[in-house]
């Protein structure tokens, strides 16, 4: 190795940076902390100088090394971060002046978008008033109303795609508030008053059976029959993909009970009513409480019923027993 190279490389380690195993393989040198790439101007906010944004889900990068705290991955230890898998960058896609970022991993994901990217945008809300592009996805119909909710126009935003790779010379970021995928109350309650003139005013009592019919994984194989049972007992079938976020939030205030299966729809739970009650089917071998924690946090009650996990290609379909399912819902409309 070059030993001027070998004396660049000791300093970057000695400054907080850390080197990855496969620095030769990867674009990225490695890991940098906000406070060794960056300058805080405000509680929430950091400006970045001379900042690559790479990809659909906004990796930040700063003289060749990732931002940890604004690159998030979802799951495992940020030196396993997606992007080291990358064996070169795209295309450069152009260079900004001075923009904003709020995009991130699993942003086509109705959950994520609410509970990870919202709150970024939340967050940078002063120096979107001053700085002239926003770069956040907005190619999916509840991203777009979500954004036009909030007051920002197209010409503002600079959608990201796969393939991106923009140089910007002044990028300000803020980190998450949480472990990437975990609920927070103040992101509940910023959702839910931003779109708090679609919330109904009557008394809950509607019954909500949320269908996942048109999903590709955790689908009931005996849906039919589920429906059947349900609607015998005054519940309406609804699958939240057919409505905008503004219905969605009329059609869940309006709720007293809700059943489906682990899925976005359990997002919007944000507009249920204190003392909603949920019930959610879970296939055996697939583990996740982020609806659990969300509904910890606005005091609503959800009961999770596992089911038979019948898939053998990881899709998690599953089987409800009918009886099984029949007894629960008898126990909360009893407390209804």
């Amino acid at each position: 190795m070059n030993s001027n190279l070998l004396v660049s490389l000791l300093k970057k380690v000695k400054s907080g940076m850390v080197y990855q195993k496969n620095v030769f393989l990867s674009p990225f040198s490695g890991i940098i902390s906000l406070e060794k790439a960056g300058i805080r101007v405000s509680e929430n906010v950091w400006l970045i100088k001379n900042a690559v944004v790479l990809f659909d889900y906004g990796v930040v990068v700063k003289d060749g090394f990732i931002v940890k705290e604004v690159s998030p991955d979802i799951g495992g230890e940020i030196r396993n971060h997606s992007a080291f898998r990358q064996r070169s960058l795209p295309k450069h896609s152009g260079k900004i002046h001075q923009a904003s970022l709020a995009s991130g991993h699993a942003h086509q994901v109705y959950y994520h978008w609410f509970m990870d990217i919202v709150p970024r945008i939340k967050n940078l809300r002063d120096e979107l008033s001053r700085v002239p592009k926003l770069i956040v996805n907005s190619s999916l119909p509840y991203q777009v109303e979500t954004l036009r909710m909030m007051g920002l126009n197209k010409e503002k935003i600079i959608n990201p795609k796969v393939d991106s790779y923009y140089s910007v010379d002044e990028l300000y970021v803020t980190p998450c508030q949480n472990e990437y995928g975990l609920p927070a109350k103040s992101a509940c309650d910023f959702v839910r008053i931003l779109f708090h003139e679609h919330l109904s005013r009557s008394l809950p009592n509607r019954r909500i059976f949320l269908s996942r019919d048109d999903a590709l994984t955790r689908r009931l194989n005996n849906s039919k029959e589920v429906r059947n049972l349900l609607v015998n007992k005054g519940f309406e079938i609804i699958e939240c993909s057919k409505y905008s976020i503004a219905e969605q939030a009329k059609i869940f205030s309006e709720a007293c009970v809700v059943i489906g299966s682990h899925g976005a729809a359990f997002t919007n739970m944000i507009f249920s009513p204190h003392g909603a009650r949920f019930l959610e089917l879970m296939p055996l071998g697939y583990e996740n409480n982020c609806y659990k924690a969300m509904a910890y946090l606005l005091n609503i009650s959800i009961t999770r019923l596992s089911c038979s996990d019948v898939s053998n290609n990881g899709s998690f379909n599953f089987l409800v027993d009918q009886r099984k399912l029949d007894l629960e819902v008898d126990k909360i409309l009893q407390v209804n």
